[in-house]
């Protein structure tokens, strides 16, 4: 099926399927669409808010298809009436909750303690994990749960399984986050980095950084340390401003300004 990716709104109308019940596409239209996209796993397909075009869902991503038309809407639908975005309304209500206590936290890498629990779903190459390791820094009473899983990054397998056999695990992990080589054994028991993977994959994470509150709420990519502040109902560690001392550049240019000064009032 060839698929053309179209911003316009498509017209093409399906009035068959305008009087169905939103849930209710008749079963050969969604076999007719399944069979199209054979590579793709369809968790749903249903009426979108526009009569014209079939919702198609496949895990968190959403997708728009006229049925009979060889085109795929890929975008967001927006109510101009009201200003809302129904597609992210539509994304955030698949959002998975997972059950924290099924998270084999004996798998994941533990940084801190408090009150607050959050786990963290990471990949050694992963660019926006890396980014995000400083701003969990910043956080204040959270209790962190690294689980390496190097979903996209097939290569970083070696590396998370480096750090597992690491006599100590945080601090290799920090070494390779921000860029240190962490050389070592990666022949010990490091099967917790195959299960993480294959857990990733079973919650229907595609990437990383992925974050699972305590409660079960997933929050998918990057996030700054104010956002997750407020998510977690933490504060943030506030930076504490130290007096910079007197380097021995600073005393050696002070030591020159004071000679230059005596040699002023010799004259």
């Amino acid at each position: 099926m060839k698929m053309h990716y179209l911003f316009p709104l498509l017209t093409a109308t399906v009035a068959a399927l305008s009087v169905q019940a939103r849930d209710m596409v008749p079963a050969d239209v969604a076999a007719s669409i399944r069979a199209s996209f054979p590579n793709t796993r369809i968790d749903s397909i249903r009426l979108s808010e526009i009569p014209s075009l079939l919702e198609v869902t496949m895990g968190r991503n959403i997708a728009y298809v006229s049925h009979g038309l060889p085109y795929v809407l890929i975008g967001h639908i927006y109510d101009v009436r009201t200003g809302k975005d129904l597609t992210a309304e539509r994304v955030a209500s698949l959002q998975p909750r997972v059950a924290w206590d099924d998270l084999p936290l004996g798998d994941a890498i533990k940084r801190g303690s408090g009150s607050k629990k959050l786990a963290v779903f990471s990949d050694p190459d992963c660019p926006y994990c890396k980014r995000l390791e400083p701003e969990l820094a910043k956080l204040n009473d959270v209790e962190i749960y690294i689980f390496m899983a190097p979903i996209v990054h097939p290569q970083a397998v070696a590396k998370a399984k480096t750090v597992w056999c690491a006599s100590n695990r945080l601090k290799a992990w920090d070494d390779l986050m921000v860029g240190r080589l962490v050389t070592g054994k990666s022949d010990c028991d490091a099967s917790a980095v195959d299960r993480n993977i294959e857990l990733t994959k079973k919650l229907g994470f595609n990437g990383t950084p992925v974050l699972v509150r305590e409660d079960g709420e997933v929050a998918e990519g990057f996030r700054s340390a104010n956002v997750l502040a407020s998510w977690l109902g933490v504060s943030m560690i506030e930076a504490v401003e130290q007096e910079q001392p007197t380097t021995t550049i600073t005393k050696d240019v002070n030591d020159v300004k004071n000679l230059k000064k005596e040699r002023r009032g010799m004259k």
